[in-house]
C-alpha cells in the first residue's frame, strides 16, 4: 500500500493490508548487534507515536472497522550475512 508514509506527525516504513488488518511496520536496520538487536532501537515513546499514527490513519482512510497491527522488522548486516526477525503486533494492547 505504501512506503515512508506519513500520519499523525509520524512517518510509517511500511503500510500494508492483509485479510482485513491494516499492519504499519517500523524496519529497524543495523550493521551489528553489539549494541543490542535492531528491534531494541524503537522505544516506547516511538512505538506509541506509531500506534497513534496507525489509528488516525485508519480513521481518515475508512479502515475503522479494520483490526489494527503494529509489527518490527529487524534486520541485522554484518560478517555473517543478512539477518532478519520479524516481530507481530508488537504493543497493540
Amino acid at each position: 500500500m505504501g512506503r515512508n508514509v506519513r500520519s499523525a506527525g509520524a512517518e510509517v516504513d511500511i503500510v500494508a493490508t492483509r485479510e482485513r488488518t491494516l499492519v504499519f511496520v517500523e524496519v529497524k536496520t543495523r550493521r551489528s548487534d553489539r549494541y543490542g538487536a535492531p528491534e531494541e532501537f524503537v522505544d516506547p515513546r516511538k512505538i506509541l507515536r506509531l500506534r497513534r499514527a496507525l489509528t488516525v490513519y485508519a480513521a481518515r482512510k475508512a479502515y475503522r472497522d479494520w483490526n489494527l497491527r503494529l509489527d518490527i522488522i529487524a534486520v541485522v548486516l554484518d560478517d555473517q550475512g543478512e539477518r532478519l526477525r520479524h516481530l507481530k503486533n508488537v504493543a497493540m494492547e
